[in-house]
């Protein structure tokens, strides 16, 4: 039992932390292709030069945008982590902490679908359906791992 509930909770602070580091890393970041960054490889391989040359532009406004949001993100997701380990804290803490975070995750949201919003205006018809594509494959190879992790979760359940 012990052995499954830590894998859990290693397995969910782990996930909890992937969004954070692929908008701290951005666009150009490290992994490659299916890594932080590589989506927007996407644009650029499709992308002409002056085309690239707005994405560029548009990345940089957005990324002074994000910079705060990511910063204060990470420092209410350490005063949870410490919520958690403390002796004191009450459920009612712990909920408001989580509604911090909750809202500065929904002020990225936004922000993100705006920044997806400008970067599709500079594509043409044709681009945005072979992005499109990329993205759903994308997709698809998620939700394959995501099973995948969910069978390993419940099978490591069974064996205790």
């Amino acid at each position: 039992m012990r052995k499954s509930l830590f894998i859990s909770c290693l397995l969910a602070l782990s996930l909890s932390a992937i969004p954070s580091l692929a908008l701290a890393f951005g666009p150009g970041g490290h992994g490659g292709p299916d890594g932080p960054g590589g989506k927007m490889m996407a644009y650029k391989l499709l992308f002409s030069d002056e085309q690239n040359k707005q994405l560029t532009e548009t990345l940089k406004a957005s990324r002074a945008e994000f910079k705060p949001l990511i910063g204060k993100l990470m420092e209410e997701r350490k005063a949870m982590h410490a919520l958690m380990l403390s002796d004191s804290a009450t459920e009612k803490d712990i909920r408001a902490q989580a509604a911090k975070i909750g809202e500065i995750l929904g002020d990225m949201a936004v922000k993100r679908a705006a920044q997806i919003k400008a970067i599709r205006k500079i594509a043409t018809k044709e681009q945005l359906a072979k992005i499109d594509a990329f993205f759903e494959k994308q997709r698809a190879k998620h939700e394959k791992f995501r099973e995948a992790m969910h069978k390993v979760i419940e099978q490591g359940a069974m064996d205790d």
